[in-house]
């Protein structure tokens, strides 16, 4: 799985910008934008945007992916309903 980082990052002097150490183009109105691949777990994305100056800023983000797959508790109609087929027409 994988998570789309954007943003803008402008600088009179010239800018550059990684996400996570890998370079993320910058266009000329400043938007960049970086694909990120997620492990299950807590992952943690850092964008840094440099000057050619060498003034730094950066962010870090912490996102979570839950690749637990959901548990069904119970397919059973409630007392009182009606069983429909998958196929039927209402």
């Amino acid at each position: 799985m994988t998570v789309k980082v954007a943003g803008v990052a402008r600088d009179l002097h010239g800018i550059d910008v990684t996400v996570n150490a890998s370079p993320a183009p910058v266009d000329a109105s400043g938007l960049f934008a970086a694909t990120v691949p997620l492990a299950p777990g807590d992952n943690t994305i850092e964008v840094v945007a440099a000057d050619d100056l060498g003034n730094r800023r950066s962010t870090r983000v912490a996102v979570h992916r839950d690749a637990t797959a959901p548990t069904l508790v119970s397919v059973s109609p409630v007392d009182g309903s009606a069983e429909v087929p998958l196929d039927a027409r209402v």
